[in-house]
């Protein structure tokens, strides 16, 4: 049985993967509001049904005054449909997702810019995936990778895959498979083709969960009991294996320990998000059957604030390097010392009512 079970889904795979997809050229719709819109035809929704998705971009408020996108003279150029390809590049503020001709989801589009850049076929589910390269113009925080796809019972849900400055690979291409990409041959608007396997990233949602879990560490309400804290280490511990996986991700849990006060840091490196990178400190006094965080680093767009601990100087005195700035935007680092019986008291009593 596990067998025919097994053979069922493998040839299942392999014809959702024989599909031809086709995406259109990119067209007007004069509106209101102006708008610029493309099908994709292909088992988007379902893994064997061919269906019509349409994404249309929708202008800022500001940008939407594109008369000449409207001149025939212009369609009919040389560059005609290239032309509204890049209006929709470059003009989609707003991006809305048709099933069939209903409107099925819509969210933020890039801004500044917002394109298709890679199709491919989930392994798992046989659906397709669409990656949109979208970037809000602003200057200290970077384009983003997301990923579209749909899932039954939720819709159609989106995830932030990279930033630009560490793209990833993430897909797996077979010779008669076409990697689509914006603008690079073979592909062009309107052609048919055989997606790539989606893979890494793009295909695991464990870094999603991983990440999220520590991060939010941070954030966790004082105190911590010992055996929720215990816990919060162990399953770091078991997602560390996890980020080990993707290049530009890495975990430090670091332990001090005194006959009176255990230390414990937790840093959590990620330059595949902006702003993903996260430390927090947190402190035991030895007999109390709780912990308390008394440091949590954030990142800004001037950079990571995380402390560097040197060790224990004696029982009750940490030796480190840290931000001793009130406003922790820009950071000022000096290296100090703490008492951490006035350090765990300080954070126990901030915790009071």
């Amino acid at each position: 049985m596990k067998l025919l079970i097994a053979l069922a889904f493998i040839l299942s795979l392999a014809r959702a993967e024989e599909l031809p997809v086709t995406i259109s050229e990119v067209s007007i719709v004069e509106g209101p509001p102006l708008s610029f819109e493309f099908t994709i035809t292909g088992p988007f929704f379902d893994e064997h049904k061919m269906e019509r998705l349409t994404i249309r971009g929708i202008p800022h408020e500001l940008a939407r005054d594109y008369k000449s996108y409207l001149n025939p003279e212009v369609v009919r150029s040389p560059i005609g449909p290239e032309h509204l390809a890049m209006a929709f590049r470059y003009g989609s503020n707003r991006l809305e997702f048709y099933r069939d001709g209903e409107l099925v989801h819509a969210g933020d589009g890039g801004g500044m810019t917002s394109y298709l850049s890679e199709v491919c076929i989930d392994p798992g589910s046989g659906r397709l995936r669409l990656m949109f390269n979208l970037w809000s113009g602003s200057a200290s925080i970077p384009g983003r990778d997301d990923i579209f796809y749909f899932v039954p019972g939720k819709g159609i849900v989106s995830k932030t895959l990279a930033w630009h400055e560490y793209r990833v690979t993430t897909i797996d291409c077979a010779e008669d498979e076409t990697r689509w990409e914006e603008g690079a041959p073979p592909w062009e608007w309107g052609e048919s083709f055989r997606p790539c396997r989606c893979a890494g990233r793009i295909d695991g949602e464990d870094y999603f969960s991983a990440a999220s879990e520590i991060i939010s560490a941070e954030t966790i309400e004082n105190p911590i009991s010992e055996a929720d804290f215990s816990s919060l280490l162990s399953r770091i511990g078991g997602w560390e294996k996890v980020l080990d996986r993707f290049e530009g991700t890495a975990v430090d849990v670091q332990r001090f320990e005194s006959s009176k006060f255990e230390v414990v840091a937790i840093t959590y490196e990620d330059s595949l998000r902006a702003f993903g990178s996260s430390q927090t400190i947190f402190v035991h006094r030895v007999g109390d059957g709780y912990w308390v965080r008394v440091y949590a680093a954030p990142e800004t767009s001037k950079g990571f604030l995380k402390a560097t601990i040197h060790g224990l100087v004696n029982e009750d005195v940490l030796d480190l390097t840290m931000n001793v700035d009130e406003t922790p935007y820009w950071g000022r680092f000096e290296r100090v010392t703490k008492n951490l019986r006035e350090w765990w008291q300080e954070a126990d009593r901030a915790r009071q009512p």
